[in-house]
């Protein structure tokens, strides 16, 4: 899989460089069935450069360009949350 990118609703992408938590560049990795991943990042990483009304979804594309996205609905719903505790 490629990098996994925050989608926003004119269709470019915010790029999350690295992981918070283990410093690690983003790069193509190869996931089983089964296996997953995540990465963290800074609050800022995101609401520095947009607001929650112009996140659309998590994108991930593969070596073939088939296209996996996140369900823009529950997204939303984790980005508002994060946004709300952001603001604090």
């Amino acid at each position: 899989m490629g990098m996994v990118n925050i989608q926003l609703k004119n269709k470019h992408n915010l790029v999350i460089v690295s992981d918070l938590v283990t410093g690690e560049y983003q790069k193509r990795r190869v996931l089983r069935p089964g296996e997953k991943f995540a990465i963290h990042f800074y609050p800022e990483a995101i609401f520095d450069k947009v607001t929650p009304d112009e996140i659309s979804q998590v994108v991930v594309t593969d070596d073939i360009d088939r296209v996996y996205e996140s369900d823009p609905i529950k997204f939303q719903r984790i980005i508002n949350d994060f946004w709300q505790k952001y603001k604090k």
